[in-house]
């Protein structure tokens, strides 16, 4: 029992330092590299936001909804908190 725990144990320390070695060589070694992956990916977005005008985007109808249904509530909850006495 105790040699099983002892491997699982540095299986897990050793999958953290992989974890860690290889967020350390993104962070400071491979620095260019993301920094162009990600500008490309926002450049993407910008220019599929410049092609479709606003009017022509989804909308988003659930959130729109979900706050009248909220202003609802909470004004029925208002009246009947005021006109009920304590």
């Amino acid at each position: 029992m105790k040699k099983a725990l002892k491997v699982i144990g540095y299986a897990l320390a050793g999958l953290i330092l992989i974890v860690v070695l290889a967020a350390l060589l993104i962070r400071f070694v491979f620095k260019e590299q993301m920094i162009a992956y990600v500008s490309k990916i926002e450049e993407k977005e910008r220019i599929d936001l410049l092609r479709y005008p606003r009017h022509t985007l989804p909308t988003r109808y659930a959130t729109v909804s979900f706050i009248g249904k909220t202003r609802f509530r909470h004004k029925r909850y208002m009246r009947i908190s005021v006109s009920t006495p304590y």
